[in-house]
């Protein structure tokens, strides 16, 4: 398993994270901030390092304005790499694909909890009306 993170300033990175119980038992996650001192937990964790036209800052206020997104988290569809893509204007599939006993154990739990619960906006959904609102639409995502 790999953790996307995006790095902003001051030491911080948004990624997507469970930090409540709560929110694990009911397969949901956040996008939240966190500072970097707390990466030394993760095993494995990709930085994000975009190679187009438009400035670093640019894409952390991206994911500054996503703060607070609840999701749905689905390992497959609906995860850290789905959000740190749609912060780099990439809104297709995921290349990262969980396999394993693990990951088909919490495949099946995130999807028996969605007949129990409200399901959220699909994230994407949700970080395009906030990114929108900010006018930080990239040119191709008229």
């Amino acid at each position: 398993y790999a953790h996307v993170v995006i790095i902003t300033e001051n030491m911080k990175y948004i990624h997507v994270s469970s930090p409540k119980l709560k929110l694990k038992m009911r397969s949901r996650a956040l996008i939240c901030e966190d500072s970097q001192d707390k990466l030394t937990s993760e095993d494995l964790c990709f930085v994000v390092n975009p190679k187009n036209d438009k400035p670093q800052e640019f894409y952390s206020k991206r994911a500054q304005v996503c703060k607070g997104i609840c999701l749905d988290y689905e390992a497959k569809s609906t995860n850290c790499e789905t959000f740190a893509n749609g912060v780099h204007g990439i809104w297709n599939k995921n290349i990262q694909v969980p396999t394993g006993m693990v990951q088909n154990v919490a495949r099946f739990f995130t999807t028996s909890s969605k007949l129990f619960k409200h399901n959220e906006e699909p994230l994407c959904d949700q970080m395009m009306k906030k990114i929108r609102e900010a006018k930080l639409i990239l040119p191709y995502e008229k």
